[in-house]
């Protein structure tokens, strides 16, 4: 076993784990501003070896975890530029098929996998964009000889650090002498962010983050006129970034399906909210990363007016990016509006075993309820179960 002072001066990513005969040209972004990430399966060919990246990293921490580690590293980039990088699902296929570098429906352009390598130095090994690499391009590979953790150890190493440097790496920097740079080349200490210099050279490749709109209140809501559907692209650049929509042209009387869509399109993870006639009457927040939300208007009113504020759903580098928004009626034989739009995190509390638990609030809050729950009902056959659990003085009240 390596002594752990000696492995801190491991090369973060120049050490090559597998010849593959790939071009290290730096200095060079990918062609588009909306990359793809995927998590390879155990078992995925890499020159004839199969990846071990969950069962080496699930040992050390949850797949959650250590997925949002990553996915950290690589936001922590994106959202100083206009990149947005969005997760998609991996089927497994061999690296290195023939193909270019980006859109390819089996696995993203940044494929994340993991080699046992006691022999090599780098703690992970990435190829930077190159359209002679083809789908090699972006490729990293962790050495799961080394030992991860979160925020890093006398015996591990900090993920988020070691790839916050290889990050940089796959989108087309090169290693920096300066040590106050995530791409400087050997591990020193667990890093929280980037440098100046580091802002300045990602955004040398892809730009700084676009101009706000200006519709950050609801007087300056951006109008949309709903019809039969309308799709509208848009970004949160900072966590104290808003935007407001107005929707015009719904049909009193019909049920309109409101939709935040950030799946494989970016690592957003944001807030909806729904006003009628200038009050918020309903939120809806993802539980996690990469999930669509969605939100219902029942029955519109003929002489009100709706609006739709998007913001951050959470106070980190997850709560920027890019999304889409999508509103469109819906119909009794398809509640849910375009079923070519997958919608996903729909509660499943259709059931006792499954009812929501409602958490108690304040009695003197706004709405002067003890539980209060924003909901809807996505089909005339839904139902929604909910578990009310009161004190244990108002149980033993009245009792001898």
């Amino acid at each position: 076993m390596r002594r752990f002072p000696k492995r801190r001066s491991s090369k973060l990513s120049v050490e090559r784990l597998e010849d593959r005969n790939l071009m290290s040209i730096f200095g060079v972004p990918w062609p588009t501003d909306n990359l793809t990430l995927s998590f390879e399966p155990d078992g995925t060919s890499i020159n004839g070896t199969g990846s071990n990246l969950f069962s080496s990293l699930n040992m050390a921490m949850p797949t959650a975890t250590w997925q949002n580690q990553i996915l950290q590293a690589f936001q922590t980039w994106a959202v100083q530029t206009n990149l947005n990088i969005g997760l998609v699902s991996d089927s497994g296929a061999a690296n290195g098929l023939p193909g270019g570098p980006t859109g390819s429906s089996q696995f993203g352009d940044i494929r994340i996998a993991g080699l046992t390598q006691p022999q090599a130095t780098g703690l992970i090994e990435t190829s930077p964009f190159s359209v002679l690499n083809g789908s090699w391009a972006g490729d990293s590979i962790v050495n799961t000889s080394d030992s991860f953790s979160v925020g890093g150890s006398s015996s591990s190493y900090d993920l988020f650090t070691a790839y916050l440097h290889d990050a940089g790496i796959a989108l087309g920097l090169g290693n920096s002498p300066d040590t106050s740079s995530a791409m400087y080349e050997d591990y020193l200490n667990p890093r929280t962010g980037l440098s100046s210099a580091d802002i300045a050279n990602i955004q040398a490749l892809y730009g700084v983050p676009q101009a706000d709109p200006g519709n950050n209140s609801l007087s300056q809501a951006t109008p949309l006129n709903v019809g039969s559907g309308v799709q509208v692209n848009g970004d949160i650049s900072s966590l104290q970034d808003t935007d407001f929509y107005q929707l015009n042209g719904l049909q009193p009387g019909s049920t309109v399906a409101i939709r935040l869509q950030t799946q494989g399109l970016s690592l957003f993870d944001g807030q909806i909210t729904l006003y009628k006639n200038n009050q918020a009457i309903a939120t809806m927040t993802p539980s996690s990363i990469d999930q669509n939300i969605k939100l219902i208007i029942p029955k519109v009113h003929g002489h009100a007016t709706y609006s739709i504020e998007v913001q951050s759903g959470i106070q980190n580098v997850f709560g920027m990016g890019g999304y889409q928004l999508v509103v469109a009626p819906t119909t009794v034989f398809d509640p849910t509006g375009d079923r070519a739009i997958p919608i996903v995190g729909t509660p499943s509390n259709n059931s006792f075993d499954t009812a929501t638990n409602l958490t108690p609030q304040p009695v003197a809050t706004s709405s002067g309820f003890a539980y209060s729950e924003n909901a809807s009902l996505s089909a005339p056959s839904d139902v929604d179960y909910y578990k009310l659990q009161g004190s244990q003085a108002s149980l033993n009240r009245g009792s001898s």
